[in-house]
């Protein structure tokens, strides 16, 4: 119960920065998030809490890079076309070719989701991404590291089959100048 009632809070707490509640570091701190979800009550009532799991793999101007990715969101809508706001995260690689390493993956999005037939459900969906990469290298007795962090705007498209109304696997592609990931993945909405 009290994992439920801490997703509902930080779901809340995301749809309340897409609603337009600016959040500072101040003692209206709880002002602002009691506002936030008020605003946000409308929605609640028709949506669900989703999650995922899976493998990317970036090719791009760094070469092949792999990392797991995780996502949450909120599904907003009916029940043919769906509006999903997101936030991907990638804590680092797993393998990659020439020394360079995934440190992080960052991405913000809100997809629209279109319920074709007998479960399947295509997606587009415009995308905000902050990656940062670093190589090392050793010369003689030295260790040297460089570290690059880029955000970009992309663009993304998917396909996804519900095995249950609750479980769903998927498939994306998102093209982002430079790093273009490509992501399989289990999907599962609270």
């Amino acid at each position: 119960m009290a994992s439920s009632v801490s997703l509902h809070i930080l779901a809340n707490y995301y749809l309340a920065a897409y609603c337009g509640v600016s959040f500072k570091l101040k003692e209206s701190n709880i002002k602002n998030l009691l506002l936030g979800g008020i605003l946000c009550i409308p929605f609640l009532a028709h949506g669900n809490i989703t999650s995922s799991i899976g493998y990317a793999r970036f090719d791009g101007e760094y070469g092949q890079i792999n990392s797991f990715v995780a996502s949450l969101g909120y599904e907003l809508g009916g029940k043919q076309f769906t509006v999903i706001p997101e936030i991907k995260y990638g804590p680092g690689s797993m393998g990659s070719e020439g020394g360079i390493e995934l440190k992080q993956y960052i991405s913000l999005s809100v997809k629209g989701k279109y319920q074709y037939q007998n479960g399947i459900y295509l997606f587009l969906y415009p995308s905000y991404s902050k990656f940062t990469f670093e190589q090392t290298s050793r010369y003689v007795a030295s260790t040297y590291t460089l570290s690059e962090t880029s955000s970009e705007f992309g663009i993304g498209t998917g396909v996804g089959y519900e095995f249950t109304p609750s479980f769903s696997v998927e498939a994306s592609f998102e093209k982002i100048d430079g790093n273009d990931p490509i992501s399989f993945g289990l999907r599962y909405k609270f």
